[in-house]
Protein backbone atom coordinates (compact mmCIF):
# COMPACT_ATOMS: atom_id res chain seq x y z
CA UNK A 1 0.00 0.00 0.00
CA UNK A 2 0.80 3.75 -0.39
CA UNK A 3 2.34 5.17 3.14
CA UNK A 4 0.58 8.71 4.36
CA UNK A 5 2.72 11.00 5.48
CA UNK A 6 1.92 13.48 7.82
CA UNK A 7 1.42 17.11 6.50
CA UNK A 8 3.93 18.78 8.79
CA UNK A 9 4.44 22.51 7.72
CA UNK A 10 8.15 21.64 6.43
CA UNK A 11 5.99 18.90 3.87
CA UNK A 12 3.82 21.30 2.76
CA UNK A 13 6.21 23.37 1.78
CA UNK A 14 7.84 20.77 0.07
CA UNK A 15 5.59 20.19 -1.72
CA UNK A 16 4.69 23.99 -2.66
CA UNK A 17 8.30 23.94 -3.95
CA UNK A 18 8.02 21.06 -5.75
CA UNK A 19 5.51 22.18 -7.67
CA UNK A 20 6.64 25.66 -7.69
CA UNK A 21 9.91 24.19 -9.61
CA UNK A 22 7.31 21.94 -11.83
CA UNK A 23 5.51 25.01 -13.20
CA UNK A 24 8.27 27.01 -13.73
CA UNK A 25 9.45 24.18 -15.66
CA UNK A 26 6.86 23.57 -17.61
CA UNK A 27 6.08 27.79 -18.46
CA UNK A 28 9.91 28.61 -19.22
CA UNK A 29 9.56 25.40 -21.93
CA UNK A 30 8.47 26.74 -25.37
CA UNK A 31 8.29 22.91 -26.64
CA UNK A 32 5.41 22.27 -23.77
CA UNK A 33 3.59 25.63 -25.07
CA UNK A 34 3.42 24.45 -28.65
CA UNK A 35 1.86 21.26 -27.27
CA UNK A 36 -0.56 23.92 -25.21
CA UNK A 37 -1.60 25.88 -28.24
CA UNK A 38 -1.60 22.74 -30.77
CA UNK A 39 -4.33 21.48 -28.11
CA UNK A 40 -6.15 24.78 -27.76
CA UNK A 41 -6.22 24.06 -31.74
CA UNK A 42 -7.75 21.00 -31.82
CA UNK A 43 -10.43 21.57 -29.35
CA UNK A 44 -11.65 24.63 -31.13
CA UNK A 45 -11.34 22.78 -34.25
CA UNK A 46 -13.36 19.56 -32.42
CA UNK A 47 -15.79 22.04 -30.64
CA UNK A 48 -16.54 23.84 -33.87
CA UNK A 49 -16.97 20.43 -35.44
CA UNK A 50 -19.31 19.16 -33.07
CA UNK A 51 -21.07 22.55 -33.22
CA UNK A 52 -21.44 22.09 -36.92
CA UNK A 53 -22.85 18.41 -36.48
CA UNK A 54 -25.47 19.64 -33.35
CA UNK A 55 -26.46 21.42 -35.75
CA UNK A 56 -27.30 18.81 -38.85
CA UNK A 57 -30.61 16.91 -38.30
CA UNK A 58 -28.28 13.98 -38.58
CA UNK A 59 -26.59 14.26 -35.48
CA UNK A 60 -27.10 11.74 -32.80
CA UNK A 61 -24.54 10.64 -29.78
CA UNK A 62 -23.45 7.37 -29.33
CA UNK A 63 -21.72 5.49 -26.87
CA UNK A 64 -18.40 4.05 -27.08
CA UNK A 65 -19.01 0.16 -26.40
CA UNK A 66 -15.01 -1.88 -27.59
CA UNK A 67 -13.76 -5.05 -26.09
CA UNK A 68 -11.19 -5.66 -23.94
CA UNK A 69 -8.62 -4.98 -23.29
CA UNK A 70 -8.96 -1.72 -26.06
CA UNK A 71 -9.07 1.48 -24.37
CA UNK A 72 -11.44 3.04 -27.32
CA UNK A 73 -12.16 3.94 -30.53
CA UNK A 74 -9.47 6.52 -32.23
CA UNK A 75 -10.95 8.95 -34.57
CA UNK A 76 -10.20 9.12 -38.08
CA UNK A 77 -9.11 12.40 -39.69
CA UNK A 78 -11.43 11.21 -42.43
CA UNK A 79 -13.65 7.50 -43.38
CA UNK A 80 -10.07 6.28 -44.83
CA UNK A 81 -8.44 3.75 -41.86
CA UNK A 82 -5.05 4.90 -42.25
CA UNK A 83 -5.81 8.88 -41.47
CA UNK A 84 -5.38 8.65 -38.10
CA UNK A 85 -6.16 11.41 -35.56
CA UNK A 86 -3.62 11.34 -32.55
CA UNK A 87 -6.54 11.36 -29.95
CA UNK A 88 -9.29 8.24 -29.19
CA UNK A 89 -12.80 8.29 -27.96
CA UNK A 90 -12.96 6.39 -24.17
CA UNK A 91 -14.74 3.43 -23.36
CA UNK A 92 -18.16 4.47 -22.15
CA UNK A 93 -18.02 7.96 -23.46
CA UNK A 94 -20.59 9.32 -25.05
CA UNK A 95 -20.11 11.00 -29.03
CA UNK A 96 -22.04 13.45 -31.13
CA UNK A 97 -21.84 12.50 -35.15
CA UNK A 98 -24.06 11.23 -38.04
CA UNK A 99 -24.17 8.20 -40.11
CA UNK A 100 -23.03 8.19 -43.60
CA UNK A 101 -23.95 6.20 -46.53
CA UNK A 102 -26.63 4.06 -44.39
CA UNK A 103 -23.10 3.31 -42.13
CA UNK A 104 -20.84 2.05 -44.85
CA UNK A 105 -17.25 3.02 -45.71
Amino acid sequence: GVECLPLTPAALDSVDAQVAASLDRFFNDDKAWRRVLKEIDVASCLQTLDHAMLSSKKAQQFKVQVPKPYPGVQYRKSKCLEDRYPRYAKHGSVVTGSIEDDGER
